[in-house]
């Protein structure tokens, strides 16, 4: 509600504007017509009877103005704006993101390759446990934890990163984090 309230605030606020400008901007154009008139001097009757019309058409004028542009164009703008600053932010995020989904693909073929060559070379859970901590596990956990703040998150990377790793587990973090990278944007937008 307060959003909703600030957001007619800020177009009230732009309608004002827009409206006493054009209505000064007429008020001058009448007080130079005006003064021109009186300094010629012999014209009294001229600003007596224009007066009271030119303020009253200047106000309506500010009050059409103020309705029309705090109403149409002050909401028009504040989305124009939010649209272009959330074109940019996308841009950015995948700018940021494209990375880390090449880091994820990358790290996951690895992982996947590392126990396939592991169990074809008859090693054991516990002798796979020991060169996965040695060669992955600081990447892993840093890999995992950018996905965690993009919102990309897999039960088997907690099992991977915060449990016992066995070559099951290692596999299965590789196969997630291959498939969630595969979500992420891919190129510059």
């Amino acid at each position: 509600m307060w959003k909703l309230l600030c957001f007619w605030g800020r177009c009230l606020l732009q309608g004002w504007q827009l409206g006493h400008s054009v209505s000064a901007f007429i008020q001058v154009a009448a007080f130079l017509v005006i003064g021109t008139l009186e300094w010629r001097k012999g014209h009294e009757d001229v600003r007596k009877k224009w007066e009271d019309p030119v303020k009253r058409w200047a106000y309506a004028i500010f009050v059409v103005c103020f309705v029309f542009s705090a109403g149409i164009v002050a909401p028009y703008l504040q989305y124009h704006d939010l649209e272009l600053r959330n074109k940019e932010l996308k841009r950015q995020i995948a700018k940021a993101v494209n990375p880390l989904r090449q880091q994820a693909v990358k790290l996951g073929n690895q992982l996947v390759d590392f126990v396939d060559q592991e169990r074809a070379n008859g090693k054991s859970d516990e002798d796979i446990k020991k060169d996965y901590i040695l060669r992955f596990d600081n990447q892993v956990k840093t890999t995992v934890g950018m996905m965690d703040a993009a919102g990309l998150h897999s039960d088997a990377f907690d099992m991977t990163t915060w449990w016992s790793p066995d070559a099951r587990s290692i596999r299965a973090c590789g196969d997630s984090m291959r498939r969630l990278a595969s979500t992420l944007p891919d190129t510059d937008r």
